[in-house]
């Protein structure tokens, strides 16, 4: 791992509670995609990247996991990187944390798709050299796949 980057910083409002006087899980998914799209800013899908390739990411699995409750006026920091990667897909890991305490977790396995076919296609070569600044080792990948 070079660096796990902060991809989310804020405060838990009013508007995200539930009837359970917590942090309602759609707005926990809400911040995860968040970070997920200025993660892959980071990588290189920009909007001009996306506007003149066609290729962008899209999510296929998601696997989200809360550790403690949020409540109103907490902090959010929300940390993130790349688990693996390679031309065919990504794994994005998310740790949400509150005063440094990690209160969820999201992994998102992603892949490369073509705008105008909508086929996957492979992650290009540009992208995949800044990937590694952000990969993370150690984590193992929920999604990995056993042949």
């Amino acid at each position: 791992m070079n660096d796990i980057t902060e991809t989310y910083k804020g405060t838990v409002i009013a508007d995200w509670y539930d009837r359970n006087g917590h942090m309602n899980v759609v707005s926990y998914l809400s911040i995860f995609d968040q970070a997920t799209f200025l993660l892959l800013e980071k990588v290189g899908f920009t909007e001009e990247f996306i506007e003149e390739s066609s290729i962008t990411m899209v999510a296929s699995k998601l696997l989200s996991s809360h550790k403690k409750e949020m409540f109103l006026g907490d902090p959010i920091n929300v940390l993130s990187g790349l688990i693996s990667f390679d031309e065919t897909f990504f794994t994005v890991t998310h740790r949400m944390k509150r005063n440094g305490v990690l209160t969820a977790s999201c992994d998102i396995r992603m892949y490369p798709i073509h705008l105008k076919t909508r086929n996957r296609i492979a992650i290009p070569q540009s992208i995949l050299n800044l990937c590694a600044t952000f990969h993370i080792q150690g984590i193992k990948d929920s999604f990995q796949e056993t042949l």
